[in-house]
């Protein structure tokens, strides 16, 4: 009994200091001047498109605020090859299409706020060998694909690349406000019509592959951005075979296809989705110290860098390759 209320007047001190030592710490955090926010991945295939915003205040709640009337100048190596306009909600395009092997730079200026800019050299596409691939089971028994996206690397250079896919399928989706009119019956005098509401409409769904790597030569497996980022450093000059995991969720009753989008991009933007990724981690991890995302632009924030790509594609009869779990939501349908 003794020993008991012993243990029981332990108890009630150590609540009591636990209690004791909470402290509320007051944060003055200094708001910093607004600057001007760049962002941009120009490549070969579109036109010089940038977005521009203005930064914000940490504790800032407001929405992003989208400059629509700042001014953009684009250069070409040292010669001025033109403005580009406003389209919408703050982002920029021009007329002209980027060459590779170029540098580029954008520089933006924008009422009260400081002027800021960015340069990028746009690379010279990846060499891309071909696509094999291998249908396994995974540890649950479910029906997975496995591919192995075979490429050569250019030699004495440091090459940065990017690798995501994409895939498109036929599905069929339940319209309650359709109809059809079949014939029933017909002579010289009558028609009888059975007229049905409510059909299956086909539709064509265009969404992420989601792909991931366990090899050595990853840096990044995207899961917030899609695909795998990695350097030439451990295979310089030397063709590779990289295999890649995915789901194999192919939900249509047709054939599907797969898009691999295989990019070399700048230094710049390898950074950036590194630390992106990296961000993202450590944000959700209280024991993580924070990252700061990669920006290169001067007298903003951003990221302006280039990419060129090369697309290859694999069809298959869906039925064939049904398993996994779906993966998010489309992109978009049509």
């Amino acid at each position: 009994m003794y020993m008991k209320k012993i243990r029981v007047l332990l108890i009630i001190i150590v609540l009591a200091l636990f209690i004791g030592c909470e402290k509320i710490l007051e944060m003055d955090i200094e708001a910093t001047a607004p600057m001007i926010v760049v962002n941009a991945a120009i490549n070969p295939d579109s036109v010089i498109t940038v977005s521009v915003t203005r930064s914000m205040h940490i504790l800032d709640n407001s929405p992003v605020i989208r400059l629509t009337n700042a001014n953009l100048e684009v250069y070409e190596e040292d010669n001025l090859l033109g403005s580009l306009q406003h389209w919408r909600e703050g982002v920029f395009k021009g007329s002209f299409y980027p060459q590779t092997g170029k540098k580029y730079t954008i520089k933006v200026s924008s009422q009260d706020l400081p002027d800021a800019e960015a340069s990028c050299v746009v690379p010279y596409p990846p060499i891309s060998l071909g696509i094999d691939t291998l249908s396994i089971y995974d540890e649950y028994n479910n029906r997975t694909m496995q591919y192995t996206y075979r490429f050569k690397d250019k030699a004495n250079e440091r090459n940065y690349y990017h690798l995501f896919a994409m895939r498109r399928y036929k599905y069929y989706e339940y319209d309650p406000d359709s109809f059809s009119i079949d014939t029933i019956y017909q002579n010289q005098d009558t028609v009888i019509v059975d007229t049905t509401w409510g059909n299956e409409i086909p539709k064509m769904r265009f969404e992420p592959l989601w792909i991931n790597s366990d090899d050595i030569i990853v840096s990044q497996n995207l899961w917030s951005d899609n695909g795998v980022i990695f350097t030439d450093e451990l295979f310089d000059g030397q063709n590779y075979n990289l295999r890649l995991n995915s789901d194999s969720y192919f939900p249509g009753e047709d054939t599907i296809t797969v898009y691999f989008y295989f990019k070399e991009i700048t230094e710049e933007l390898y950074k950036y989705y590194n630390s992106h990724e990296e961000h993202i981690y450590a944000k959700d991890d209280p024991f993580s110290e924070p990252v700061i995302v990669y920006s290169n632009v001067e007298g903003g924030v951003g990221i302006v860098g280039a990419f060129s790509q090369k697309v290859d594609s694999l069809r298959f009869y869906a039925p064939d390759y049904w398993g996994g779990s779906s993966w998010g939501e489309p992109i978009y349908y049509e």
